[in-house]
């Protein structure tokens, strides 16, 4: 079964009933599923592990949303740097990027991501999928609710941040492979966290209202590159 998300295989399947067994855990339980899911995760291609993060699969029903919101903010919210923390975080960033914006109140989750990005400015604690998760999170909802830009665009820095990203990512790109190339070879990590960061750019240059000094010299630079003047 094909998705515009990815592929459903036994792979997605397994772990979508990981995912919906995580209602009926305590503490323990919930930990352990979250490894098997990790293990998983560790085994999937790409398009699997799109599909298996897209709305209609994760959550299927709005019922299901009080329930799985805490939880899934809870493990968000980790701060340790160990290896095992950092991938559950992971997980339940890129689960709630798919979230539908339209059954989400902004005080459920304002907050709390909020403190997943300031933090992770301060003490990078997230791996690179993890913190774009959390920033395409935000985006996902800048299209509805215009009183998000205040804190997107001068409290987060969101443009600085991508900025950066940018900059780190496209050093680890290989520039030089010809179009044809290697066609067999999948993108690498960098080269779709790369693609996902210029959409999230993208979105934030066409539905801003609220445009700083740090979007202007951004756009700039980037015309400026693409012209070459």
């Amino acid at each position: 079964m094909s998705t515009r998300g990815g592929t459903e295989t036994n792979n997605t399947k397994k772990l979508k009933e990981r995912f919906s067994e995580l209602e009926d855990c305590n503490e323990i339980e919930q930990k352990q599923k979250i490894q098997e899911m990790n293990e998983m995760m560790d085994e999937m291609v790409e398009n699997e592990f799109d599909y298996v993060f897209t709305i209609k699969c994760v959550f299927e029903t709005s019922k299901l949303l009080p329930i799985y919101m805490p939880r899934i903010l809870k493990v968000a919210l980790k701060k340790e740097e160990s290896e095992e923390i950092q991938k559950e975080v992971e997980i339940a960033l890129l689960a709630l990027r798919n979230v539908d914006e339209a059954k989400m109140k902004k005080e459920r989750y304002l907050n709390e991501i909020k403190e997943i990005i300031k933090h992770h400015q301060e003490h990078h604690n997230l791996t690179r999928l993890a913190y774009l998760s959390a920033w395409e999170f935000f985006v996902n909802r800048f299209y509805r609710d215009k009183s998000l830009e205040e804190v997107f665009v001068n409290e987060l820095h969101f443009v600085r941040e991508a900025r950066r990203e940018l900059e780190e990512l496209s050093n680890c790109v290989n520039w030089k492979r010809k179009k044809g190339e290697n066609d067999g070879e999948k993108e690498t990590k960098e080269e779709i966290l790369l693609r996902r960061w210029l959409q999230a750019l993208f979105s934030c240059f066409f539905t801003c209202e609220l445009w700083n000094e740090e979007i202007v010299e951004l756009l700039a630079s980037t015309v400026k590159q693409k012209t070459g003047l």
